[in-house]
Formats: structure tokens, sequence, C-alpha cells
């Protein structure tokens, strides 16, 4: 609901509008969503209704399967809903380069080369920017509530979040392979060199 929200979902809006690529409904990249939010979790009387933006587009390959490719794009800002991990923070600058500015530009530019290398892929694809991530997922719990009322069927789905940081050792963490029993065997058979493999079965 902040302005930062506004000026960064133009900003991936107008992305996707640039690559041609489709918006998800009614000609509009925006999924806007309302949310009740208060400082007091047990306090359902006084709170103050926020409203949020997914950013979507949509890759139509003309196929039955549909793959979601998605990141958050919101983070905690000057801590204004006491998220910060950070004591006595409020009104400080929480810069979210990698929290998840990496994952969002991920996103952009799978879509970038997933739409303009003059290829039919074979499958559709859904690049979606999530806000209210930092609030408890809400951004993504109603994009899925969205989804449902479709008859997309969404094969599977990619979450890039915190991508941008690295240690010396290079690894690369990779969690949720437990989900489908096809997602070791390609990530053993594309195993990068310039990296160590750290995979997770669990999907958090």
């Amino acid at each position: 609901g902040s302005k930062g929200e506004l000026i960064a979902a133009n900003y991936i809006g107008n992305y996707f509008k640039n690559l041609k690529l489709q918006p998800i409904t009614h000609e509009k990249y925006f999924q806007e969503f309302t949310y009740n939010y208060t400082q007091k979790p047990n306090d359902s009387y006084n709170y103050k209704s926020l409203k949020g933006l997914n950013v979507v587009a949509y890759l139509n390959n003309n196929s039955e399967n549909t793959i979601v490719i998605g990141a958050h794009y919101d983070h905690i800002g000057l801590n204004e809903f006491d998220n910060s991990l950070l004591a006595n923070s409020k009104g400080q600058i929480h810069n979210g380069a990698d929290d998840n500015a990496s994952g969002v530009t991920a996103v952009l530019e799978l879509s970038r080369l997933l739409s303009t290398n003059k290829k039919t892929e074979l499958v559709n694809f859904i690049f979606v920017c999530f806000s209210g991530e930092e609030e408890g997922l809400i951004g993504s719990k109603f994009f899925v509530k969205e989804l449902l009322k479709t008859n997309t069927k969404v094969v599977s789905m990619i979450n890039m979040d915190m991508i941008g940081r690295m240690d010396s050792v290079k690894n690369l963490y990779v969690g949720g392979i437990g989900t489908s029993p096809s997602f070791n065997p390609i990530l053993i058979k594309n195993k990068p060199k310039s990296f160590k493999l750290n995979i997770d079965s669990s999907g958090i």
C-alpha cells in the first residue's frame, strides 16, 4: 500500500508490457488484494484495511500445462509493520537488494529470455511478483486463490527468493526438491560446474 510499492509495481508491469506478455486478467498486469492489519494479533477490532498489488503476466505457448515463476517484490521498508529482526529499528531503512530485488530480477530476466528466444516452449508460463510476503505470504495466497478459479493446470512453481548472495565456496541452495520426483533428476543432469549444489527436499 505504499508509494514505493506502486512505483515498483509499475516498473514490473511496464517491463512485462514491453515484452508483449499477456496481462493475467482484464488487460491489467495488477492483481489487487486487501487485508486487515493490526499490530495486536488478538485484537480483531482495532485494525486498518490495507491494499497490495501482485504483478502478473502470462506467456501463452498453447500448452495444457503451465509453470509459475515467481518472487516477492516487497520488503520491510522503514519497518512500519515491526517485521524487522533488528531491535528498535522503526524508521530505519531496510535495504531489499537481496530480499528480494535479486529474485525479482531473475523473474524479469527469465520472462525476457523465454518470451524472446524465438522458440515455442512445451509449457505456458506465468510470471508473478508478489506483494505482502513480509506480512505473511498474503499476496501469494491471494494469487493461488484466484488461480484456482481458472482452468489453469499448473505443473510446478519456481520461487526465486534471496538468490543474489553467494559465499566463498559458491554454494547454490535449491530447496523444495522433494515436492516433485522430477526435480532431483533435473538438478543432477544440469548441475553447474562452477557451483556447489546444496539441496533440500522440504518445501517451505
